[in-house]
């Protein structure tokens, strides 16, 4: 039976091979599709628990929600959307949180937790609404690329370099906007309220030269009004890392 059998091993392997592709995407699909990574129905048997895993699940969604800003940085400053399939998965994680975590933390906030927790839990609906924005501006950054690419445009290396100057003046708010949170510290939100300002005081200086930039031939009026609402929605977005600190 061995000697018929070895002949015949690879085609015994391409047999099963065909056989367990399909039951391999069903797992695969499974991963990736949208899910809690903190929280479940079980944990609402132990509501002490379950308050900190909100908490946990809250710092996850901030994590997706910056690493989806930072995408759509790239996909402004180069008009690239080669990683628009990594963002698009992003933003169904984000979406799925806030239409799913807020039904859960209102399912435990009626069980027998101390005030502290109810408190908490109050603040925590709002700030899923905050993170779920950051994303929602994050999208609207990518449809700004896709105007670009229409216009065949891209922005100018001084642009380009403002943009840079954005993005690493909103991670450092993100850094201190999580210490503060997770870790109750007022020294990190004194930070946010600086980062914010400094956000803020960018953006009025876009806002004031773009006219000039305009008649100087910068660049043309398409690119101009496209740069300017992008800079509106990087100063929505501190305001909602500032919401959440």
């Amino acid at each position: 039976t061995v000697c018929i059998i070895l002949p015949l091993t690879d085609y015994l392997v391409k047999l099963v091979c065909r056989m367990i592709p399909e039951r391999t995407k069903v797992v695969e699909k499974a991963a990736n599709e949208p899910h809690f990574h903190f929280v479940d129905d079980k944990m609402l048997r132990t509501p002490i628990i379950a308050v900190n895993q909100v908490k946990l699940e809250i710092e996850n969604m901030a994590g997706v929600a910056i690493h989806n800003f930072n995408l759509s940085m790239d996909v402004i400053s180069k008009v690239d959307f080669d990683k628009m399939e990594e963002f698009e998965q992003n933003e169904k994680q984000l979406n799925y949180i806030n239409r799913n975590l807020i039904p859960y933390i209102v399912q435990l906030n009626n069980l027998p937790i101390n005030e502290e927790d109810h408190r908490y839990l109050a603040t925590a609906i709002r700030t899923i609404g905050d993170l779920e924005r950051v994303g929602d501006y994050a999208t609207n950054i990518t449809e700004y690329a896709e105007l670009l690419k229409n216009f065949n445009e891209k922005f100018s290396k001084d642009l380009i370099f403002e943009v840079d100057q954005l993005r690493e003046t909103i991670g450092s708010l993100y850094q201190a906007t999580m210490k503060a949170y997770m870790d109750h510290d007022f020294t990190a939100l004194e930070d946010v309220n600086k980062y914010e300002d400094q956000v803020d005081e960018m953006v009025a200086r876009i806002e004031k030269v773009h006219l000039q930039r305009l008649m100087d031939g910068v660049y043309p009026a398409s690119v101009g009004q496209v740069y300017q609402e992008f800079a509106s929605d990087v100063e929505r977005i501190a305001d909602h890392f500032l919401n959440v600190a």
